[in-house]
């Protein structure tokens, strides 16, 4: 009898978004992601594990334990395979920087596996995650990690104003409307420019001093759901992976699919 077909999926479970996709031929085929809240964000699993037939799960989440625990029963009712990703020490030729090694965010963590599987040439790789909060992640090629940094993401900072402003919460941000102003004649647009401004300069400061700091020539890597938002308004030179942490889940699933066919 012929083997069963495996079918993997792979699930990116962020704050406010469930990006997912599957992994056919060796080839990453990224599906719609799905907005969700934490109350639903099971349910969103569920029913990608059912449209998309799967039989092997990976998956990078920062949901909570309860959220894992609740995915694993479900996948094991099933008779399925599934792995939820954890930051460690050192694995697939990541070096953590962290003294502990499990405090470092497991989208960071397997958002620089996805870096590393890009096969840069500089000698310093920085990944930027610009999402419910940004985080900037410094890096080797050869997979050590020297640390980074974690702030308020662009619309965590818009939120937290709209609390005690005017501001429309609902307004669109045209990035291109803005760009090469440094001032407002209305209070929305001061405090869309301000918070823009601010977001943008602690990306920019942090990626400057890091590359005067280290003295290397560098590539900067973007992800993130505000990732195509802001390089609008950024004057480095940036690269967008906006699936960087499905492509670290395949690095994964790759090599324990090389280890088992040894």
């Amino acid at each position: 009898m012929p083997e069963p077909i495996e079918i993997v999926l792979l699930i990116d479970a962020g704050n406010t978004r469930i990006k997912s996709a599957r992994v056919v031929n060796g080839e990453l085929r990224t599906l719609t992601p799905v907005i969700h809240t934490k109350s639903s964000a099971l349910e969103v699993c569920q029913q990608l594990l059912e449209d998309q037939h799967a039989t092997v799960l990976y998956v990078s989440s920062v949901l909570g334990v309860e959220f894992a625990r609740s995915v694993k029963e479900y996948c094991h009712s099933l008779q399925m395979q599934v792995v939820f990703m954890q930051s460690t020490s050192h694995a697939f030729g990541l070096n953590n920087a962290y003294q502990t090694p499990e405090n470092l965010g497991v989208d960071r963590f397997v958002a620089m596996l996805g870096a590393l599987d890009l096969s840069l040439p500089s000698e310093l790789i920085i990944v930027v995650d610009a999402g419910t909060a940004v985080t900037i992640d410094i890096m080797t090629k050869e997979g050590k990690h020297l640390g980074g940094i974690i702030s308020p993401g662009l619309q965590t900072m818009f939120a937290s104003l709209h609390k005690n402003t005017q501001l429309d919460q609902h307004s669109a941000i045209n990035f291109n409307a803005y760009k090469g102003r440094y001032y407002a004649d209305s209070t929305d647009d001061a405090i869309i420019l301000g918070t823009v401004n601010t977001f943008i300069a602690g990306i920019e400061y942090t990626v400057e001093q890091t590359i005067k700091q280290l003295s290397s020539d560098v590539s900067i890597i973007l992800t993130g759901g505000d990732a195509e938002l802001i390089t609008e308004g950024l004057s480095l030179d940036c690269e967008i992976h906006p699936d960087l942490v499905l492509r670290g889940l395949q690095k994964v699933y790759n090599h324990e699919q090389t280890l088992i066919h040894v």
